[in-house]
């Protein structure tokens, strides 16, 4: 059968942009790799702390595990393991090295009692979908980024401790309280506890400071937004649901060039056909598992001699549910590609066909399965039927080497949308 992607659950229609595209997150979460090769920080096989409290941390993904964002950014981290926090290596200056910079010196795992984190992320144009450098505030919740739900231990009361190390503010509203950007520890782990940290006072949320830390799993978009709408906030957006991704578009041609769309499709296959029942595809299809058909019958029949069937049939078919189709050649591979090829292939200035093409010639660099390949493609798809498209075309022969001058349209809900009248 096709294979489903994942949708994010609970939309409202008011929300109907969002429906199509996978929530990244449980995508993330699915693939995640749970073996126990490779990790570098110390397992803590024996620890069981008698309090815990929940927390949330964001993490980087590479070859589908976990990573520090920033701090030891290159070591990787297990799920469901107890993990003791390492002192980073200091600069010169007494500040904590990091992929980004110098950082304050704060020793311990970092986390939030919310999975928010807007000083993080991407900056994206939010009509045009381009990268933006400098001072703009981060807008764009990274693909290649992910919430998880941890446990950090509560057997110590670090925050008392933290607290007394604060100085007094001496004037304005604060004066005699302990100054909330002091109160921290640097000179030790807070083992077995935690403390929280507020940069300043108006900061949404607490980070938490633990000593050790235990990943208890992935969250998805969904999950994630969950929990802020709950507390009345938000973390960062995926790209997808910038404006540009939103807005609508001006239908590409369904055709372009000098190739006639008569209207008329035709499908071969060298056995019967039966697109209402337990309608099965190959993973062998060049863009995705549509329902591929032709406009020229010659064709459709040249493919009743290709499989292993001993029925070879011509199909012509009727739509039944003719909704708008998408020229594969004239759109825009950044408008449906981002968060899905872009981890593979570069969008920019490119059409979809071109950045497919690349994406799936390239596949076997990534260790991308055939069912992986198939999979982000109708993923990709997805996103268009998702803005009411019920099919895609192109001009075929290009990659088959088939002369004859025809153009394939890919039907995305063959089920729903067409029948086969045997020729």
């Amino acid at each position: 059968m096709r294979c489903s992607n994942t949708i994010i659950p609970g939309l409202e229609e008011s929300e109907k942009f969002l429906k199509g595209h996978r929530d990244i997150g449980m995508k993330i979460q699915q693939e995640l790799d749970k073996s126990d090769k490779g990790y570098t920080f110390k397992v803590l096989s024996s620890y069981k702390p008698t309090n815990t409290v929940k927390a949330y941390k964001l993490f980087r993904v590479k070859n589908n595990k976990l990573y520090p964002l920033f701090v030891d950014a290159n070591r990787s981290l297990p799920v469901g393991k107890w993990l003791e926090a390492e002192a980073g290596e200091l600069t010169n200056k007494g500040k904590v090295k990091s992929s980004i910079g110098a950082l304050a010196f704060r020793p311990g795992w970092h986390s939030g009692d919310l999975p928010l984190a807007t000083h993080i992320g991407g900056k994206v144009d939010p009509d045009t979908g381009s990268r933006v450098k400098g001072s703009m505030p981060p807008n764009v919740r990274e693909n290649n980024q992910v919430w998880a739900e941890i446990e950090v231990p509560a057997d110590f009361d670090w925050q008392s401790v933290a607290i007394s190390r604060a100085p007094l503010v001496k004037s304005g509203p604060n004066k005699g309280k302990p100054n909330a950007r002091e109160a921290h520890i640097t000179d030790q782990l807070p083992s077995k506890g935690y403390y929280k940290y507020k940069t300043n006072s108006n900061m949404t949320g607490s980070w938490l400071i633990s000593g050790e830390l235990k990943i208890n799993r992935v969250l998805s978009d969904a999950e994630v937004r969950s929990i802020n709408d709950a507390a009345g906030t938000a973390d960062l957006v995926r790209d997808y649901e910038l404006p540009y991704f939103k807005a609508d578009e001006t239908q590409a041609p369904a055709t372009a060039g000098s190739y006639e769309d008569t209207g008329v499709y035709y499908h071969g296959s060298s056995s019967a056909t039966n697109i209402e029942g337990d309608w099965s595809t190959s993973d062998a299809n060049i863009y995705g598992s549509g329902f591929y058909t032709t406009t020229s019958k010659e064709v459709a029949q040249s493919y009743t001699k290709k499989g292993r069937g001993s029925e070879p049939t011509v199909y012509r078919i009727k739509e039944i549910n003719k909704g708008p189709s998408k020229n594969l050649e004239t759109t825009p591979a950044k408008l449906y590609g981002r968060g899905l090829l872009d981890e593979y292939v570069e969008l920019e200035g490119k059409s979809l066909i071109e950045a497919l093409n690349e994406f799936r010639n390239d596949s076997s660099d990534f260790s991308l399965t055939r069912t992986d390949v198939i999979e982000i493609i109708d993923a990709v798809f997805d996103r268009l039927a998702s803005k009411g498209y019920t099919s895609v075309t192109h001009h075929g022969g290009a990659l088959t080497g088939n002369k004859t001058k025809h153009l394939v349209k890919i039907f995305l809900r063959p089920t729903r949308d067409i029948r086969l009248i045997k020729q």
